[in-house]
């Protein structure tokens, strides 16, 4: 955030998602840049500044993980989130 007579302050990482928090602070979008997802994702005025993106292969173990203790996966990303079908296959 921007202060006149002050320096601009960055918020501290947090570990919502990019657009829960954009949902959250809609009017210091142009203002402020949003870190979320525990650090792996920053994000100024609607533009991606990083991303630590996952492999395809991490995702999957973690979901063949969740399946085989008999829980269900919710994968998140930046604009969405995914939850596996009850029985669906996992490859």
């Amino acid at each position: 955030m921007h202060w006149p007579g002050r320096a601009s302050c960055l918020p501290p990482p947090a570990g919502g998602l990019l657009y829960t928090l954009e949902t959250m602070f809609p009017d210091l979008l142009e203002e402020i840049i949003l870190i979320g997802d525990n650090g792996g994702a920053a994000r100024w005025k609607g533009k991606d500044l990083f991303v630590s993106e996952m492999p395809a292969e991490g995702w999957r173990q973690l979901a063949r993980s969740t399946k085989q203790a008999g829980d269900v996966g919710l994968l998140c990303g930046l604009q969405a989130a995914y939850a596996e079908k009850a029985g669906m296959k996992i490859r």
